[in-house]
């Protein structure tokens, strides 16, 4: 059986085709991601990102964890200090490790607790296990909050007991 040349070279340069772009999209943010965040001069704030519906939050969120969680969490902490949105969520009496979470988004203890965390993740996966980020909840933990208000519906809700 003789197969054309010409069949062969387009079947080449489309498997090479498929490889280098499969490659290329693995690295770069999806097409219209990208196009929002250059309409959006970069990443919406984490202010913006309340205003945003359920579903568009969700997918910043993750972008932005993945992608410059430095400069959320310094949002955050800045959201948290103007408002005390996720502290009002807290009972009367606090655990340990609710302070320790609590602390992540408090601008004196932050970055104690964040390497605290981290040398915490360290010792989780010595042994090759994936470690949780504690870090990374805490900051899903209060965007969820944040997001539906929870903060202002306790304080509601403790103000009519």
């Amino acid at each position: 059986m003789y197969i054309p040349a010409w069949l062969l070279v387009i079947a080449i340069v489309a498997v090479a085709f498929y490889y280098f772009r499969k490659n290329k999209t693995a690295t770069e943010p999806h097409p219209l991601i990208k196009k929002v965040m250059e309409k959006n001069n970069g990443n919406p704030t984490y202010d913006q990102m309340l205003k945003m519906s359920e579903e568009d939050h969700k997918k910043w969120l993750i972008l932005r964890v993945e992608t410059d969680r430095e400069k959320l969490l310094s949002e955050m902490i800045d959201h948290e200090e103007r408002t005390r949105s996720f502290r009002k969520t807290a009972k009367k009496e606090i655990s340990g490790p609710e302070q320790a979470v609590l602390d992540v988004f408090d601008i004196d203890k932050s970055a104690r607790i964040v390497r605290t965390f981290g040398k915490i993740r360290e010792v989780l996966t010595e042994n090759e296990k994936e470690g949780i980020d504690l870090v990374e909840h805490a900051i899903f933990a209060k965007a969820a909050s944040d997001h539906v208000g929870l903060g202002e519906k306790m304080e509601k809700e403790r103000g009519n007991e």
